[in-house]
């Protein structure tokens, strides 16, 4: 009896963590890069020094948007936004769904944070 509860609660702490989400950041983009090497195919962007609300510490103010891990039509989206604010000089918030990751999971633009 006491192994199932065990097993159940370490199911719900496993659910609970991936649930679990943060910001990459929220400022202004200094550069966008778009790897196709073999052994990686992903954009990446890169708020400059002064970003805030950089939670998700392993990050450190860059971005990934893993080909493989959106659809096409998503990925494309995502990277139209942050050319746009490149381009404009807006600020973009980038949030990750999972605490540990630097997988865009949002990507917005927006002057103040909210």
């Amino acid at each position: 009896m006491n192994i199932i509860k065990i097993v159940v609660l370490m199911s719900l702490f496993g659910v609970s963590a991936k649930g679990m989400s943060a910001d990459i950041g929220h400022g202004t983009i200094k550069g966008i890069k778009v790897y196709d090497f073999s052994n990686s195919k992903v954009t990446r962007i890169y708020l400059n020094d002064d970003a805030t609300r950089q939670i998700e510490e392993n990050c450190k103010g860059v971005a990934d948007i893993t080909h493989s891990a959106h659809d096409e039509a998503t990925s494309q989206k995502m990277l139209s936004v942050a050319l746009s604010a490149y381009m404009a000089g807006k600020k973009v918030r980038l949030y990750s769904e999972v605490t540990g990751s630097c997988e865009v999971s949002l990507i917005s633009v927006q002057e103040s944070y909210f």
